[in-house]
């Protein structure tokens, strides 16, 4: 449950906001958006929405000078995602050296980034 706090959730190209990407660095149980007037408030709100339903999907009367938008979510790898995936005691395959979690481990604390469109 904890995981969501350390996901970075970004959006650019959607309403007023431009190439830029903007959004949370952390989503936490309370989050304050305080801005002036057309300045994207309503528009993380709809990032949120997008990110809590089955897909995302924002009209072209919605995207920023005709670009669709990008969704970019942020997280860090961490050991006890990365043993759930790699193995202690598995070798083979396509992924080199003596065993999975050997070739793993160097990407603890690393981000993975995915970037979606619309």
């Amino acid at each position: 449950m904890n995981d969501i706090f350390t996901i970075s959730a970004k959006i650019n190209n959607l309403k007023c906001i431009g190439p830029e990407e903007q959004g949370f660095d952390e989503i936490k149980p309370l989050n304050l958006i305080i801005g002036r007037n057309n300045s994207g408030k309503s528009t993380l709100l709809d990032l949120i929405c997008a990110l809590t339903q089955k897909k995302p999907i924002f009209t072209e009367v919605q995207w920023h000078h005709d670009i669709p938008p990008k969704i970019i979510l942020e997280a860090p790898i961490t050991e006890s995602k990365l043993i759930s995936v790699f193995s202690k005691g598995t070798s083979g395959g396509g992924i080199p050296g003596d065993n999975h979690w050997e070739y793993a481990k160097k990407y603890i604390g690393a981000r993975l980034k995915l970037s979606c469109f619309r």
